[in-house]
């Protein structure tokens, strides 16, 4: 009787597009590890002879973001992608320094006052007449690499609209919704969840392509008030917005099969934070 009433499945339900799915296979059979390449460009000696290493390093940044190949997958609801060898053997790629890992810088910040809030707060600071000659050095770098994360951000910008113009139909309309979240972000804080997911992607890859290993942090506290707000007025549901973190998830395995020596900070998998106690709850 209990059986007729409640029928037992031993089917798992799909809770992502069969052309999610699909995606995932390809990057976790490593389809795409050969689109990531030696850097075949590298900072002229004469353009970097007398600086310090932060400016050196910053003008390296400028140049990978201006070199870099880009990857824009028509099946991909997000754009950005570490396309350099180095990076993925933890190296910055185009010089001689080594990267960082086992951090996990501030992607909050930036998805509260964008690129344009951090800049401001550097010319501010090198308004500072007492400054040293190191400290505006230092920030004149800061503010270089801003300028590169811009570049970057653009030439991806500029490819959408290649693409859109060439395109036609259901294609045409997928880069165009692309292109629409990725405009304003991450140089502006996000307004809908489609760009602060994206704004984070942009973020952690372009550290990434650096040659950096920075872990993600909480993105239930980054992202889950936009969540809860779309959903609530109704900008998006359920099912769009686990696709599109599906779509983040899948855009880090990017690096699968490349590296001999695997670890949680940029490889096949991500070290991420699931849960917890919020320190209020605590009390």
């Amino acid at each position: 009787m209990l059986a007729s009433l409640y029928p037992v499945t031993t089917e798992t339900p799909l809770r992502l597009s069969s052309a999610t799915r699909e995606l995932a296979a390809r990057y976790l059979d490593g389809e795409f590890k050969d689109t990531v390449v030696q850097a075949d460009f590298k900072l002229p000696a004469e353009a970097s002879a007398g600086l310090s290493d932060d400016m050196r390093y910053a003008l390296t940044v400028k140049l990978i973001a201006e070199k870099a190949p880009l990857r824009i997958l028509p099946e991909e609801k997000l754009v950005g992608a570490a396309t350099l060898l180095e990076a993925a053997e933890h190296q910055t790629p185009a010089s001689d320094f080594s990267s960082t890992s086992h951090v996990t810088i501030g992607f909050n910040t930036v998805l509260q006052c964008g690129y344009l809030g951090l800049r401001q707060r550097l010319e501010q600071r090198l308004a500072d007449s007492s400054l040293t000659p190191h400290q505006q050095d230092f920030l004149q770098s800061m503010v270089l690499c801003l300028d590169a994360a811009r570049c970057w951000h653009d030439r991806h910008a500029a490819e959408l609209e290649r693409r859109i113009a060439v395109s036609t139909g259901v294609v045409r309309q997928h880069y165009r919704t692309v292109h629409r979240n990725m405009l304003a972000v991450p140089e502006n804080p996000p307004q809908s969840f489609r760009e602060a997911v994206q704004s984070l992607w942009l973020m952690f890859s372009f550290q990434r392509l650096c040659g950096n290993w920075s872990g993600l942090g909480r993105l239930d506290q980054m992202l889950g008030s936009y969540l809860e707000r779309d959903l609530q007025n109704g900008t998006i549901t359920l099912d769009e917005a686990r696709e599109l973190l599906a779509h983040f998830w899948i855009k880090g395995t990017e690096w699968r099969d490349i590296r001999k020596c695997y670890g949680g900070d940029a490889q096949n998998y991500q070290n991420v934070i699931l849960g917890g106690i919020e320190r209020e709850a605590m009390k």
